[in-house]
């Protein structure tokens, strides 16, 4: 809404590479928000790499334990616990 539903397409073409909210939030509420924006969005691409790698780890080590991957991929195997 900031730059209207007309010239949208022509904003975005004229900032490039993605930067158009990045570019209206500076415009509107100081430069300051366009390095908080760029750091919280690297932060969050971050986040969804380590979530990834954590739900594919988990995956591989569930087919491991039950045999449908190499056995290797269930992690070492530990000694039963001594009483």
């Amino acid at each position: 809404m900031a730059t209207g539903p007309d010239k949208v397409v022509e904003a975005s073409q004229a900032n490039g590479d993605g930067q158009l909210i990045f570019n209206l939030a500076g415009q509107q509420i100081g430069g300051w928000i366009v390095d908080v924006g760029h750091v919280l969005l690297v932060t969050s691409i971050l986040a969804a790499m380590i979530s990834f790698h954590n739900t594919t780890a988990r995956y591989m080590f569930a087919l491991g334990r039950e045999r449908c991957c190499p056995r290797r991929s269930a992690g070492p195997r530990t000694a039963p616990a001594r009483r």
